[in-house]
């Protein structure tokens, strides 16, 4: 499985794909630092996330409650807005 994760300011949003690129599963985690939703397939409940590190682990809780543990991933990768001039389309940040 591959793992697309949008992290913004206040929220973090994922992508599961396979590795053919079809999408299995998608969930959210919104209001950050504060009282926020969790939101994974059609799973959703109200949550209380303090920052971006807790609501990712959330988040991968409920993958693998899903049944796509963190052990099953073979790639994941991240949205990048801001890349200015030096990074201008998809770049490996770690392999």
């Amino acid at each position: 499985m591959i793992l697309v994760v949008n992290a913004g300011s206040s929220s973090i949003k994922v992508e599961l794909f396979t590795p053919a690129l079809e999408s299995v599963l998608s969930g959210s985690v919104t209001e950050i630092g504060g009282q926020g939703r969790l939101s994974v397939g059609g799973d959703k409940q109200d949550v209380s996330v303090a920052d971006h590190t807790a609501a990712l682990g959330l988040i991968l809780e409920k993958l693998e409650a899903a049944g796509h543990p963190v052990s099953s991933l073979v790639a994941a990768g991240h949205r990048v807005v801001h890349g200015g001039d030096v990074f201008t389309g998809p770049a490996r940040i770690r392999s």
